[in-house]
């Protein structure tokens, strides 16, 4: 004879559970709810707290009667129904009509018919939730309250057959009430904006979040534009255009400081990246022809971008005090050589730790310093996209480089966490990484200018 009983929802769950549990274990079921309120108006009493009245469901009474046989035979009620608000109610209506005290039972949940999930919720029984159960009572009470109320007056004014409920009502109420707004609606012409775009032979739509009363009003109409990278070969045209576009506001930027506030002073030109295309330009083109404007323009830094040594009468700075000249670098990880063996031995690659060109490695001791955000700040830079903010200042001997092939080689870079994000090209650090020297190094040409 079985000493333990427990009781399920589901029969198709019982005879699995029971071969799980073995020969102790007699495993039953209570095929759902076995009590209910009862059909009249007297189940609930609204004079004392709503509090309901349950009787066994006429089609269980044979269930419930098998239930109360098994439980005569056994010292412990097992109580496996469901996981949720409803399964916690039915445990609680299968304790009430088993009459099972506290000892007699115990709650068991899985989540899963597995046998590790059945022995575990034996070896960790609980007690009935009866917050849970409590709020299953309030929602049946509701639905009956609801319907009973209401029904009956759906039945004289309208139809019978009609009915009323807790959730079915409000949900009628909103389709309604949107069926309303529809009839009285209004129609107006309004224009949207939207954008088709194609990159790399993918198409995609944008639409603006605005609408306009009037076509007049939208910004492009009808407009055909183009969305391209300056590294597409077929595009190279519209790169062109960009670029000039771009070059000729700072080629008037250039001209109006020179004729509003640069009162016949020397010149300092630092670039970087795109901007390095820009400057290099604007020193062929507008400065060097100009013998006055030649002169003054005493230093460049062409800085991250292959320059050569493209300029006529303005020759590259081979020592570190020398004026009216050019420098330029672009940074990269030991041994990573960006540039075809045909070019490469043409650009300019200036080391900012040493300031010459030949292709000696400097120590760490002749490095200063750097500015540079922290690990936490390039962290959320990288990978959480939120701005570095302010940068900090370095005095540390961390970088050794040398100027080889046309690039400025990392030889060491003790700035562990830099790894992480970077791992052949440094361009972001052309200028952070070298910052105290550079500024040292400027100071001693600019002495060497006001002393000459």
């Amino acid at each position: 004879m079985s000493s333990n009983l427990v009781i399920v929802e589901s029969p198709a769950k019982a005879k699995t559970i029971e071969k799980y549990l073995g020969k102790d274990f007699k495993v039953t079921s209570c095929y759902g709810h076995i009590r209910d309120l009862a059909k009249d108006d007297k189940s609930i009493d609204k004079e004392n707290g709503f509090i309901p009245t349950y009787i066994p469901s006429p089609d269980k009474k044979k269930v419930i009667k098998e239930l109360q046989s098994l439980k005569k035979k056994s010292s412990k009620v097992y109580i496996a129904t469901d996981n949720d608000r409803e399964g916690e109610a039915i445990a609680w209506h299968l304790k009430e009509i088993l009459k099972l005290n506290e000892e007699e039972y115990e709650r068991i949940v899985f989540r899963e018919i597995t046998k590790k999930a059945v022995l575990n919720s034996i070896e960790n029984p609980t007690k009935i939730n009866m917050d849970l159960v409590n709020a299953q009572q309030a929602r049946r009470v509701l639905d009956r309250l609801v319907g009973f109320e209401i029904s009956p007056i759906l039945w004289k004014k309208i139809k019978r057959g009609l009915s009323a409920g807790r959730v079915q009502s409000v949900a009628v109420k909103f389709v309604v009430d949107r069926e309303n707004e529809i009839n009285v609606f209004k129609p107006e012409s309004s224009f949207k904006t939207t954008a088709f775009f194609s990159l790399n032979n993918e198409k995609f739509t944008a639409e603006l979040n605005t609408r306009f009363k009037n076509q007049k009003d939208l910004i492009y109409s009808n407009k055909s534009l183009e969305l391209f990278s300056f590294e597409n070969s077929k595009l190279k045209s519209y790169a062109k255009e960009s670029f000039d576009l771009a070059y000729n506001d700072i080629k008037r930027a250039f001209l109006t400081y020179l004729d509003k506030e640069n009162n016949d002073k020397k010149i300092i030109i630092a670039s970087h990246s795109q901007g390095t295309l820009h400057a290099a330009r604007l020193i062929d083109e507008v400065i060097l022809p100009n013998k006055s404007l030649k002169n003054k323009l005493i230093l460049a830094y062409l800085i991250g971008m292959p320059v050569s040594r493209q300029f006529k009468d303005y020759p590259v700075c081979d020592d570190p005090v020398q004026l009216n000249c050019f420098m330029s670098w672009n940074t990269h990880g030991n041994n990573y050589f960006p540039y075809d063996n045909e070019v490469y031995e043409e650009i300019v690659a200036n080391n900012p730790i040493t300031f010459s060109s030949d292709k000696s490695i400097s120590s760490l001791e002749s490095h200063k310093g750097i500015l540079m955000p922290s690990f936490f700040q390039m962290f959320k830079y990288q990978i959480l996209n939120q701005p570095i903010g302010p940068l900090k200042l370095k005095n540390e001997n961390k970088i050794k480089a040398q100027s080889n092939k046309g690039s400025l080689q990392l030889i060491e870079l003790n700035i562990p966490w830099i790894k992480i994000f970077e791992k052949e090209s440094f361009h972001a650090g052309d200028f952070n990484f070298f910052w105290l020297n550079i500024r040292e190094n400027l100071y001693s040409r600019l002495s060497k200018y006001f002393d000459e």
